[in-house]
């Protein structure tokens, strides 16, 4: 196991973001931060608020010398510079790749994927490290095939629930991975059921009452058809409903869910539009119990394509969505806040030349305001993590 520190600088790119000498406590509201070294491409996955007002920052790294990539975890301050230690890469000599983070009551627990053999094959990766990043314990999941991890949930009792897709133990097509643990990562139970003619990849998993959701997309092996998809499995995984959503004619993306404070279920992903051609966000409310659409609404921008890639509940009872705005001239990051009857409240881009992205947000809850965590870069050129932290409308005042 390899565990590299690697120093990064915070510094302006694209954007203005403030020097330590000229933060004021008002910075703290709404910043924009870049995160990045010469020797790595970063690309920005997930991001937590923590207890001390500043924020826990997961990526990707990207070695240039080589290709090869590490999980990547750095601490930001309330105003978005680095906290108190040096950013960390934890990784084996192959691949390993960030996906998701989780506080714990002692530390971060990060899922991945991690390519051990070399031979291109992951397994789903589960590691603990305290607060300082430095690694507790780590677990690996899955077969002989491809399996990887996508997202993970804390669970009441201290367990864990880990959501991704494997083609280990079918005949072939990728089926949903998703396995119980204890509070040290050991296996309780596990679902890894699909059909043979079809891929199912999850894109979130979330914990209900009476078990768990996960959302994804289903891929016709034989006609090429995508098609938004969910699942809903009991505490003991012990079968699964699920249902796909779409037009037969266009390729339709589920990307995450989440809960309202009032138990209301809602979800986000994209379509393509059948008259422009041109990506949409799909968005919703649905029922968990017999996975139905209570309600369908789309967003669009004219002559780009617009999509969402994380989601969360406000809390003054809307949703808000991070994505991306992509034309061939390049791509901004997306900030947008939905009411959840379909209603827009309010549209941000951030951006310039080259690429911006939104991968993951959060409600900071000391303001009600979010935190967002993307990638900015050019190409597979120079890439950095985004951090951006806004108001409660999205703006940066």
């Amino acid at each position: 196991m390899k565990i590299k520190v690697l120093l990064i600088l915070a510094f302006p790119f694209l954007i203005f973001s403030c020097h330590k000498d000229e933060i004021k406590e008002e910075q703290s509201a709404a910043f924009i931060k870049f995160f990045a070294d010469g020797d790595l491409l970063l690309t920005g996955v997930d991001v937590k608020p923590t207890s001390d007002g500043g924020y826990i920052v997961l990526g990707t790294a990207t070695h240039s010398s080589d290709g090869t990539r590490d999980i990547y975890l750095l601490q930001a301050d309330q105003f978005g510079n680095l906290g108190s230690w040096e950013p960390k890469l934890i990784g084996y000599e192959n691949d390993d790749y960030a996906s998701t983070l989780e506080l714990l009551s002692d530390g971060y627990l990060i899922m991945g994927s991690s390519d051990t053999s070399g031979n291109g094959l992951t397994n789903m990766f589960l590691v603990k490290t305290d607060f300082s990043g430095n690694i507790l314990w780590e677990k690996m999941y899955g077969g002989i095939g491809m399996d990887e991890g996508i997202d993970c949930q804390v669970l009441s009792g201290g367990g864990f629930v880990l959501a991704g897709h494997s083609n280990s133990f079918g005949t072939g097509s990728y089926d949903p991975y998703i396995i119980t643990t204890d509070a040290t990562g050991n296996v309780i139970y596990t679902y890894d059921f699909g059909l043979t003619d079809f891929d199912e990849k999850v894109s979130a998993v979330r914990t209900t009452s009476t078990g768990y959701l996960v959302i994804g997309n289903k891929t016709n092996r034989t006609t090429g058809n995508v098609d938004l998809w969910m699942l809903s499995l009991p505490d003991d995984l012990d079968f699964g409903l699920e249902k796909t959503y779409g037009n037969p004619t266009v390729t339709d993306y589920g990307e995450d869910l989440c809960i309202t404070g009032d138990g209301r279920y809602f979800y986000i992903g994209i379509s393509k539009n059948a008259a422009s051609g041109l990506d949409d966000i799909v968005f919703g409310e649905f029922d968990p119990v017999g996975l139905r659409f209570l309600s369908s609404y789309s967003k669009s921008e004219a002559n780009f394509n617009l999509r969402g890639f994380g989601m969360a509940c406000s809390s003054d009872g809307a949703l808000v969505i991070t994505g991306s705005k992509t034309s061939p001239a390049g791509t901004d990051l997306l900030f947008l806040k939905l009411g959840i009857d379909g209603s827009e409240i309010s549209r941000h881009y951030y951006g310039q030349s080259g690429i911006q992205q939104g991968n993951a947000i959060e409600l900071t809850p000391a303001d009600n305001g979010f935190i967002v965590v993307g990638t900015n870069g050019f190409e597979e050129v120079f890439k950095m993590i985004t951090l951006v932290k806004t108001g409660s409308d999205g703006t940066l005042e």
